[in-house]
């Protein structure tokens, strides 16, 4: 589907956005590149929210319908019903994909920490080299359920967009 296709991109220019952070940080000391690295993926989690946004309105519209039809929706207490599960289905999206950025994040301080408490010293190259290797494995986003099942993220959004659409349909 071309739906599923333009979400796909949605998380491919986030993936980029995460890979010009981890390259493009020129800090020299491991704490400050960490600090500059988090406030670049901060700033590439805000740009994701408005690319979901912006595919959430293209690839679930608002269903077009006579005033007859609106009427009986109404009456239903249908109405809002589509606008709820869009909404519902983008605040899952975001809310997932930022709790995985933030665990991301506590990873990668975890890989200092865990340097330091053996004597090595972490240098900020071995630091991007990890972080290009976390991202480009796919490891690095991922959606963790409940049961320890991982999902990456642009997976977990597609099957939420598919959801979506067939719960809209529905209503």
């Amino acid at each position: 589907m071309a739906e599923d296709k333009d979400l796909r991109n949605v998380f491919r220019r986030y993936e980029k956005l995460l890979f010009k952070a981890a390259n493009s940080t020129k800090e020299e000391n491991v704490y400050s590149f960490t600090a500059e690295f988090n406030r670049k993926v901060d700033v590439a989690t805000q740009s994701f929210k408005q690319l979901a946004k912006r595919y959430m309105d293209k690839a679930i519209p608002e269903v077009a319908m006579s005033s007859a039809a609106e009427a009986t929706l109404l009456s239903a207490g249908a109405y809002h019903e589509t606008a709820n599960v869009k909404l519902t289905t983008y605040v899952q999206m975001v809310s997932r994909l930022t709790a995985t950025a933030d665990v991301f994040k506590d990873r990668i301080q975890a890989r200092i920490t865990e340097d330091e408490k053996s004597g090595k010293v972490t240098t900020v190259s071995a630091l991007k080299d990890y972080i290009n290797t976390e991202l480009k494995s796919g490891r690095s986003l991922t959606v963790t359920y409940s049961n320890g099942t991982q999902m990456p993220t642009e997976k977990y959004a597609e099957m939420l967009a598919r959801t979506t659409r067939t719960e809209t349909q529905n209503i």
